[in-house]
């Protein structure tokens, strides 16, 4: 099983092709909402309810992974 985790930060206009497109090539994807501001959590949140049942949100409430990323390195 390939899993795919995917960072987002203010992608409404991307997240759908971006999540509909990984599910051609992995089996599991996990969305990283890190405190969006447009509607990104919206569009995967309606993603979800389709027939995407390899789909796992994690919302973060304050913006975060970026900045745990950067320290990482």
């Amino acid at each position: 099983m390939f899993t795919l985790i995917v960072l987002a930060y203010n992608e409404e206009k991307y997240i759908e092709k971006t999540i509909k497109e990984s599910f051609n090539h992995f089996d599991e994807v996990i969305i990283v909402n890190d405190s969006s501001k447009d509607e990104t959590l919206n569009k995967i949140n309606k993603l979800e309810l389709q027939d995407f049942n390899n789909l796992k949100i994690i919302n973060n409430e304050k913006y975060r992974c970026r900045k745990i990323i950067f320290e990482c390195n």
